[in-house]
């Protein structure tokens, strides 16, 4: 038959303790549990500015925007765990947490005389959570004294072949709660039982006529429980679980972290700090990667992955043959993208290109490939067989210049003399407003850059006025990349 399984968390017990609470008042107290999937394919790791082995990670983990620990380690929620699987082939199971529930509000009050039924019909559940609600548990003296009360419940199973498990629980809730307290039961289910299998749950309490007795019963809700031994190899998740208490709903929860691993040439290093690609002087670059993957931010080396590794569909579909691939030109691109350059805001040193993004919505192929190129200024094409990039750089690119160049051709050359082409004064823009996301307030902020900046162009706007476009930098975290 079915039998109470022990309330427990993670095996430890804990306790709250309330100046507050009345004596011999009821203290309920509930935990959440949510997995949140980060992605396909192994990553790094949510990023520890400890070092690994520490907890300062949790300052990377937003629940409503605001981190567990703060910049002085100091918890910002209590009762919160955090547990995080990096998606390798050969993870294991996460022994923290290993079910998957689905809670099922009810919200209906029992009586004496009508007890409330709920059934259960997916067979895979193994285990049921009941949560009663007592709205008010007291009854008011006529000397104005206030005392606790009580109220007695049970709990019954009948499964679809009419066996009926009577009573499962039987319990006596006493004591004083002025607000709703709440209790769960956990029923284990056995392999054997007939599905679906109906809940009821009964009140054996006479219902009170009184309305100095409170101690009126809801069947509140009922969580299904899959008992889930997956390793979930290949994909990144979070596991959290934290006090329902400190919450209204659900908390919008946000990871910092540091995404998938990807090949990186040999004889580089990756930098921990910004994820660019660390090039040794006079590096020459041989066209064979690491063995092992490790994360990047490098744009080029971030498309080359994208395009030669499979990302979820199996096989060989949405993956090119990295021979069909212009392995230099990416070479090329990198380590332009890797230089490091002063953030004109800021004033301080970063890459000069970096890509940091999520890619969790559908897209063609085609303006993919095009968003990841425009984050290192580049273009791709197709030539003499292979995929190729070539980037907008600087012909000098130790002083960052170019000299003056122009093509000419028998298009903008005739007999007449020379050809030219302007553009309305609309469409000469003297401000470009560029919107990037803002790692520090976890928003979508806005970047202004005028020709007034650009001492060439720095009397554009007395010619011109003032005319803006907007533009969304793809993959931008940085103000200085943005600008």
């Amino acid at each position: 038959m079915p039998r109470l399984v022990d309330d427990q968390l993670f095996g430890t017990d804990r306790k709250v303790v309330d100046p507050d609470l009345i004596d011999g008042g009821l203290r309920s107290k509930q935990f959440a549990t949510v997995l949140d999937l980060l992605g396909y394919g192994e990553i790094d790791s949510i990023i520890d500015a400890g070092g690994a082995g520490t907890n300062t990670f949790r300052k990377n983990v937003f629940f409503d925007g605001t981190p567990l620990q703060n910049a002085n380690g100091e918890e910002n929620f209590s009762d919160v765990e955090v547990f995080f699987k990096n998606g390798a082939s050969n993870q294991t199971a996460l022994q923290e947490i290993n079910a998957i529930e689905n809670t099922v509000p009810v919200s209906v009050e029992v009586t004496n005389a009508s007890s409330v039924t709920r059934s259960i019909t997916d067979s895979n559940v193994d285990k049921v959570r009941v949560t009663i609600q007592i709205p008010s548990l007291q009854e008011f003296k006529d000397n104005g004294d206030i005392i606790g009360a009580e109220v007695k419940i049970s709990i019954r199973i009948t499964e679809n072949d009419s066996t009926i498990h009577n009573p499962v629980v039987e319990d006596v809730i006493n004591g004083k709660a002025t607000s709703p307290f709440l209790k769960d039961y956990e029923i284990k289910f056995e392999k054997t039982m007939s599905f679906p299998v109906s809940i009821t749950v009964i009140r054996n309490t006479a219902d009170g006529t009184d309305t100095r007795l409170q101690n009126k019963t809801n069947f509140l809700s009922f969580t299904e429980i899959n008992t889930d031994t997956s390793a979930y190899q290949g994909f990144a998740y979070v596991a959290v679980r934290f006090n329902a208490q400190e919450f209204q709903s659900y908390p919008k929860r946000m990871y910092r972290i540091k995404g998938t691993k990807i090949l990186v040439p040999n004889g580089t290093t990756v930098d921990s700090n910004n994820g660019r690609i660390i090039y040794p002087d006079d590096y020459v670059f041989d066209g064979t990667f690491k063995t092992n993957k490790e994360w990047c931010a490098d744009p080029a080396w971030i498309l080359y992955d994208i395009l030669t590794t499979d990302k979820g569909f199996g096989g060989t579909d949405g993956v090119i043959d990295a021979d069909t691939l212009d392995v230099f030109s990416f070479y090329s691109a990198s380590a332009y993208a890797s230089t490091l350059i002063t953030d004109p805001i800021t004033n301080t040193t970063e890459p000069r290109f970096s890509c940091n993004v999520i890619l969790n919505q559908k897209n063609n192929a085609y303006s993919l490939i095009n968003d990841l190129c425009s984050v290192m200024n580049a273009m791709p094409f197709y030539s003499n067989g292979s995929l190729q990039i070539s980037q907008d750089r600087p012909i000098n690119i130790s002083t960052n210049t170019s000299d003056p160049q122009y093509i000419f051709n028998n298009s903008n050359v005739t007999e007449e003399g020379f050809t030219y082409q302007g553009v309305g004064q609309r469409t000469k823009y003297t401000e470009v407003e560029v919107a990037y996301f803002d790692n520090d307030t976890q928003k979508i902020d806005l970047e202004l850059v005028t020709t007034a900046d650009i001492t060439a162009l720095s009397d554009s706007i007395s010619k011109f006025g003032r005319t803006r476009k907007t533009l969304k930098a793809f993959a931008c975290t940085s103000i200085g990349q943005a600008n």
